[in-house]
Order: C-alpha cells, then sequence, then structure tokens
C-alpha cells in the first residue's frame, strides 16, 4: 500500500473539495470563509503495521470471548451454550475491554494524540443535528436491506438475533445490554473506523476503498450469523463509513452503532414472542 503525498491533512487544515456539500450539513469554515473537508485522517501509523494490529487484537478478541465462554460452560458445554447461558456474557465483556484498550494503547504509541488519530474530534457541524441526521440515514439503510432480504432473498430477519432472546429476558440481561449496547460499538468502531480506518485511508486505497478493508475485518468478526446477515453486517458498515466520511467524526458512528445495538436489544427484550417467530 503505497501512500499518496497530499492525503493526509492535518486536523483544522483548509483543504479545497470543491462543489461537493456533504449530506450532513455544511462542512465547517474557518474565519476566512474556507470550507474544511469534514473526514480528516492523521496518523504516524504505517497501513501494514496497523492492519497487523487490528488483525492481532481481532485474534485477542476472540481467543478470550471463546476460550472465555468454553471455561465457564465447563468440560462438556460449549462457547455458544456458555454465551446462551448468560455466563459467556462475562470473557465477552473482558474481550470487549481488552479490545478498546489495545486500540488506545496502540493508537498512542507512536506520540499521535488520540483524538485525531481515532477520528474522535466533534462532527464538522456542531449540535444534535447530526447525529440525528446520521441515524436517520442509516435506520433508512437498514430498513431497505432488510426488506430486500425479506422479499428477494425471503430472509428471516429474526435469524440471528433468535439466539439472544434468552439473555436479554433472564437474569443477565442487564450486562446483556450494556456488552451489545455500549461494549461493542466503542470496542468496534475504535478498532475499525478509528485506528485502521485511520491508518488505510491516506494509501493508493484512498477513503472507499480503506472502507471496504476495514469493513470486511470487522465482518468477519460477527462469522456465525446466517449469509445474509453477514452481507446485512457489510452494507451496515459502509454505511457507518459514510456517516465518519460525511461528518469527520467517529463520536457520531459510535453513538449511532450504540443506539442502534440497543433499540435491537430493546424489541428482544419486549417484543411479543410470536411476533419476533420465538
Amino acid at each position: 500500500m503505497a501512500v499518496s503525498e497530499n492525503s493526509v491533512h492535518p486536523v483544522g487544515e483548509a483543504v479545497d473539495i470543491g462543489t461537493s456539500v456533504p449530506i450532513f450539513g455544511t462542512p465547517a469554515t474557518t474565519r476566512s470563509g474556507t470550507r474544511l473537508a469534514p473526514y480528516t485522517a492523521t496518523t504516524h501509523w504505517r497501513p501494514w503495521p496497523a492492519f497487523g494490529v487490528a488483525v492481532l487484537l481481532c485474534a485477542a478478541t476472540v481467543i478470550i470471548a471463546v476460550g472465555g465462554g468454553l471455561l465457564v460452560s465447563g468440560t462438556n458445554g460449549s462457547a455458544v451454550e456458555g454465551l446462551a447461558q448468560g455466563r459467556g456474557l462475562i470473557p465477552l465483556a473482558a474481550a470487549q475491554l481488552a479490545m478498546i484498550a489495545g486500540t488506545l494503547l496502540a493508537a498512542g504509541a507512536k506520540g499521535d494524540r488520540l483524538v485525531p488519530a481515532l477520528s474522535l474530534r466533534a462532527p464538522a457541524r456542531a449540535g444534535f443535528g447530526s447525529y440525528a441526521r446520521a441515524f436517520g440515514v442509516l435506520i433508512g439503510a437498514v430498513t431497505i436491506i432488510t426488506a430486500m432480504g425479506h422479499f428477494v432473498a425471503s430472509h428471516d430477519a429474526t435469524a440471528d438475533i433468535k439466539g439472544m432472546a434468552g439473555l436479554f429476558r433472564g437474569p443477565w440481561w442487564p450486562l446483556a445490554l450494556t456488552v451489545i449496547g455500549i461494549g461493542a460499538p466503542l470496542s468496534e468502531e475504535l478498532l475499525f473506523r478509528g485506528f485502521l480506518q485511520t491508518a488505510l485511508v491516506p494509501t493508493r486505497l484512498g477513503y472507499w476503498g480503506a472502507a471496504l478493508v476495514t469493513t470486511a475485518l470487522w465482518t468477519a468478526m460477527h462469522a456465525g450469523y446466517t449469509l445474509f446477515g453477514l452481507i446485512e453486517v457489510f452494507l451496515i458498515g459502509l454505511i457507518f463509513c459514510l456517516i465518519l466520511r460525511r461528518t469527520g467524526s467517529l463520536r457520531v458512528t459510535i453513538a449511532c452503532h450504540a443506539v442502534y445495538n440497543t433499540l435491537i436489544a430493546l424489541v428482544v427484550m419486549f417484543a411479543p414472542r410470536d411476533a419476533l417467530g420465538f
């Protein structure tokens, strides 16, 4: 992956973005009125080392989650059974914490400040509107994807969440809600669309080439879903990349991911069983 000389812009540097207008509002401006690019990538990490770190953190997460799940479920059980019974949530939460800590350590290892290195700056357009519009785009996209899955591929939209029903309707529901609604968005967004995306964007891949790589790796972390479930995860990942591109802020992406996951969890918790098919 070769690095393009003009692809990295320090935070706040004015760049010419032509006549393009982000779908989430007008870009930020300097006092002189020069428009600023909504997304900037600033890191000292080279692409291949950053990719290697991301893969290692993914592997460590899987080992902690699956290995811990096997331990808590007993020698005659499985990691999946341990998770379904709630006990596996503990190693899963530990794996998420490890991913968050590892990402933060890696992002700052070369002297970079965490905010620009992980795209954690405020959105280009301040205020609640950026979050609301971004979430509206996410829900609209998810609705279309789900409808296509149902009518084109006869996909059961609840197929990949049926196994979680017991978690959210049993005594482990507070931890389940925390792991799904907070732990997953924080750990995944920081690593994939924060650390790794920032390192890959300045290469010849460009923004969307980098988005395809990071989203593919993120989708691989959801192994075990149905085929259409994996396709849905991949497409939603690209929507998160679009939100990051247009707002310039991983804060918005994390918030959208967290609200989306939490809404799914609440539906599983409170919707009639017959309506969900389990």
